[in-house]
């Protein structure tokens, strides 16, 4: 099965429920600003938001064969610790999923198709590394495979018991924890300063309304964001739920 094929048959996992409102405008910054990057970089690009994750990433809008995922959270304090990305809050029926254990839902749904899987925060990361002496919380984006056999065999254990699987699956070598350089304060003003480096950039003479600019293109995404009705065809997917270079 391609992947536009999958990507309509595959039904999301259920939702955990209503976010705040700070948790989804500082999604929604994050997604703009992850728009952005992409369409500066030279190749096709598809973003979709809150389907099978907060964001998801497709290398073409035509015929993409590859998808990465991306889960966004945000804290008052630093730092993210192993713990918490383990933790599994109690729902009423039972044990939530952890941060890592939705975020492997993605690759259990896309197994020949998932290109990487991303957990981002606005603080650092706290956790063990391979590499003597090094330290997490200076690293802005770490491979889970740069983690200690022991933490690696840990987050294993734990994925084959949420999903039930028959053996502890692999995951570290396309696994990401990342640090999100928007502040957890102001990162609407901060998404506005790089929209108008990428406007300047792209036409260095170009007078432009940045309040505006901005306001439609999170317009946008939250009307995307927000569709949750389902969706038959590939096409229906592109013009509901992302955007791609051409829009």
């Amino acid at each position: 099965m391609d992947l536009r094929e999958l990507v309509v048959r595959c039904k999301p996992r259920e939702q955990a429920g209503p976010r705040s409102a700070d948790r989804f405008d500082y999604q929604k910054d994050w997604a703009i600003c992850r728009l952005l990057a992409l369409h500066e970089s030279p190749g096709e690009y598809l973003i979709a938001f809150d389907i099978f994750d907060d964001v998801v990433v497709l290398n073409s809008a035509k015929n993409p064969d590859s998808i990465s995922f991306f889960q966004i959270k945000t804290r008052e304090a630093p730092p993210m610790r192993m713990s918490d990305m383990l933790r599994r809050k109690q729902g009423k029926d039972g044990p939530l999923p952890s941060m890592l254990g939705k975020l492997y839902f993605s690759k259990i749904a896309f197994p020949n198709h998932t290109e990487s899987l991303s957990l981002v925060a606005n603080v650092p990361f706290q956790v063990e590394l391979q590499e003597p002496g090094a330290e997490s919380t200076k690293k802005l984006r770490l491979c889970c495979d740069e983690l200690e056999q022991s933490e690696i065999s840990r987050i294993a254990r734990q994925l084959k018991k949420e999903h039930g699987l028959a053996q502890e699956p692999t995951f570290a070598d396309f696994t990401y924890l990342e640090v999100s350089d928007l502040p957890l304060r102001g990162h609407d003003t901060h998404t506005q300063g790089k929209l108008v480096g990428f406007l300047e950039r792209l036409n260095p003479s170009g007078k432009f309304r940045i309040s505006l600019v901005y306001r439609t293109i999170a317009d946008e995404v939250r009307r995307k964001n927000n569709y949750h009705a389902e969706v038959d065809t590939f096409e229906a997917f592109i013009r509901e739920k992302a955007i791609g270079r051409s829009e």
